[in-house]
């Protein structure tokens, strides 16, 4: 009971932060390629988060006690404290852009998992002492908030101060900028609930904790990506400020080949795995979870493309927004259809076309249309197909070879399958010239990581 309420509590944060940030981690990247005061740029970025951060959960805040009542009984003290620690948390990647302007991004990333670190010790200390719900928010309220602290003080000495002065964008020129990317994010929040709203309408609670155990997001993969095209975001962004569209372009394509070589065999091994992960994870009764976690899976490969830098960086904020409603909207009229017609548990597939018929396409044609390059000439097709086809053959030989050693449980076939699959994708890696293992530690070395 007290762990299905601190996940509410924290649930009112995963929703609002999309909300309330105002697009302003990524427009970040864009303001500092076009201002030589970047110390008051930062200063003037971290007061408009402050204002959108309140002002939004002015209108959260009475939403959340109505939605989710039991947080409101058993935390409603605390429930003003998501404010600063939101605005922590929005904080980070805003701090992390200017690090990376500044070249202190290694830095930057040592201390902040120093401080995740000590952050999930100091929790698993009060929580493993007090067994206390408020302890568990509190101390993870407090040590988000030192962190973003901590971090924001050291990007701030970081900042190199311009001997020429001048040119600081106004916060019109931010709020401008910003907006659409803001609401282009909350509708694109709102679009990943609403299949989630609809199945809990028309099911029982039963038949709903089938689907929402298999509407899950892969672990890990969303920081790893994430972590790429925030790095990516900030050359992408000097590239375009240049009119280097070629350049920009070259590094999208070197991005998405990346970004294959690890979310393909992700995507395949787990869509053959699935039902044996779901039961590790869940246990039999929530088997048929497996069905609505192969749908959300389908959206795996996509993935592989990072397109939301590469449109801030092209200045293309207004259509991002126009493309979100236009998303919404669809999600919001072919996801009621399919649950009714083919059965709650598909209702995946509403996001799953929209993003597909809709969302990539006209993200591809926005790219075509601002660098000038026609489709084929924007992603590196071919490579990507060499990937998957790699991937999906070392897929049948590794989960043959799990099947065929003696394993005591379910659990330990598949970490078995999963072991084997690297081993035989690392080495058909290697033969086919796709990555290399020596390259990669010496490029990393070479920069200091």
């Amino acid at each position: 009971m007290q762990y299905g309420i601190y996940r509410q509590y924290f649930l009112i944060y995963e929703i609002s932060a999309a909300i309330v940030g105002f697009g302003l981690g990524q427009s970040a990247f864009y303001f500092i390629s076009r201002s030589k005061e970047k110390k008051r740029l930062l200063w003037r970025i971290v007061g408009l988060l402050a204002i959108t951060t309140t002002t939004g959960f002015a209108i959260v805040l009475p939403l959340a006690a109505s939605l989710v009542p039991e947080v409101s009984i058993n935390l409603g003290g605390a429930q003003l404290w998501l404010i600063p620690f939101t605005f922590a948390s929005l904080l980070s990647p805003i701090c992390l852009a200017f690090c990376l302007d500044a070249g202190k991004q290694n830095s930057f990333a040592l201390r902040n998992a120093g401080f995740f670190l000590f952050s999930v010790l100091l929790f698993g200390l009060f929580v493993g002492l007090t067994r206390s719900l408020e302890a568990a928010v509190y101390t993870r309220i407090i040590t988000g908030v030192l962190t973003a602290s901590a971090l924001f003080f050291f990007t701030l000495r970081s900042i190199e101060v311009s001997a020429e002065g001048g040119d600081v964008l106004r916060f019109r020129d931010l709020v401008a900028y910003s907006f659409p990317l803001g609401a282009a994010t909350s509708l694109g929040v709102l679009s990943q609930y609403l299949d989630k709203l609809v199945v809990s309408h028309i099911t029982h609670p039963e038949e709903y904790a089938i689907y929402i155990n298999g509407a899950i997001e892969v672990p890990l993969l969303p920081v790893i990506t994430g972590a790429i095209a925030t790095v990516a975001f900030a050359e992408l962004a000097t590239l375009c400020q240049q009119n280097n569209y070629r350049g920009a372009l070259d590094l999208f394509s070197s991005v998405a080949r990346r970004t294959s070589l690890l979310i393909f065999p992700v995507f395949l091994f787990l869509l053959v795995q699935a039902d044996t992960l779901l039961v590790i994870l869940f246990g039999y009764q929530y088997a048929e979870s497996a069905t609505p976690f192969r749908i959300f899976l389908l959206l795996l490969p996509v993935r592989v493309i990072v397109y939301a830098p590469m449109l801030v960086a092209l200045g293309l904020h207004k259509e991002v927004w126009k493309r979100s409603v236009v998303e919404f909207v669809l999600v919001l009229l072919v996801t009621p259809m399919i649950a009714t017609y083919m059965g709650y548990k598909f209702a995946a597939l509403g996001v799953v076309t929209v993003s597909y018929l809709w969302s990539v396409p006209f993200n591809l044609l926005l790219i075509s249309r601002a660098t000038g390059e026609s489709v084929a000439k924007i992603l590196p097709f071919r490579p990507l197909a060499i990937v998957f086809g790699v991937a999906a053959l070392s897929l049948g030989p590794a989960i043959l070879i799990s099947r065929v050693l003696p394993t005591p449980s379910e659990f330990w076939s598949f970490i078995v399958a999963g072991v084997v699959y690297l081993l035989i994708i690392g080495i058909t890696y290697q033969l086919a010239g796709l990555f290399s293992l020596r390259k990669e530690v010496t490029a990393l070395l070479r920069r200091g990581i």
